[in-house]
C-alpha cells in the first residue's frame, strides 16, 4: 500500500479508531455489535449517533478496511476478523495516537 494510500485511509477518526480497536482485542475476531459498543464506551460516538455509525461502518468503513486488506468482513454473520495491518500502517497508528493522546492533554 502507497504512504498516500495509507494516509488516506487513516484519516477518518471512525476508520482509526475501528483499527485501534481491533489491534487491541484479544480476539481474533469482533463482531459489529461489539464494535459499536466498544465506539460508543469510548466516547468515540454518541448514543445518538450510533444508527447513522452503524450504516456507515457497513458501507464506508469496513469495506475500505477489508479492501486495504486489514481485515475480513462477513456482512452475512456480521463479524470482523482482524488480519492485521502492514508495518507502515501500524506506525502510522502508533504515531497518530500518540498525537491524539499529545492533543488531549493539552487541550482538555
Amino acid at each position: 500500500m502507497e504512504l498516500d494510500e495509507s494516509l488516506n485511509l487513516m484519516s477518518n477518526e471512525n476508520v482509526r479508531n475501528i483499527s485501534y480497536i481491533l489491534r487491541e482485542t484479544d480476539e481474533n475476531q469482533i463482531s459489529k455489535q461489539e464494535l459499536t459498543e466498544e465506539m460508543l464506551e469510548r466516547g468515540a460516538i454518541e448514543e445518538e449517533t450510533i444508527e447513522n455509525f452503524e450504516i456507515s461502518m457497513h458501507h464506508n468503513y469496513l469495506p475500505r478496511l477489508e479492501e486495504a486488506g486489514l481485515i475480513d468482513y462477513n456482512d452475512r454473520e456480521s463479524t470482523v476478523e482482524y488480519n492485521g495491518a502492514p508495518d507502515q500502517i501500524e506506525e502510522l497508528l502508533d504515531a497518530v495516537k500518540k498525537l491524539e493522546e499529545s492533543y488531549e492533554e493539552e487541550h482538555f
